[in-house]
């Protein structure tokens, strides 16, 4: 995954639910690594067709959040 920020991304978090959207339950979580300034890299150990929620967290601790 690519991420931007003005300052610095500092972490990002990968969460993927079960297909229920709205009462999904977490299958698996954890933390992005960094491949460089802009590029992140989250291997999963399952096979899914879930929800993925990705969070990017920059220096100042704000956080920007993707669903799909």
């Amino acid at each position: 995954m690519n991420t931007t920020d003005n300052v610095q991304v500092t972490k990002v978090r990968v969460t993927i639910l079960n297909d229920e959207r709205s009462e999904g339950q977490t299958i698996q979580q954890g933390e992005a690594v960094p491949l460089n300034e802009t590029w992140w890299e989250f291997e999963t150990t399952i096979l899914t067709e879930g929800n993925i929620i990705v969070e990017a967290f920059d220096l100042a601790g704000n956080c920007t959040k993707r669903e799909g």
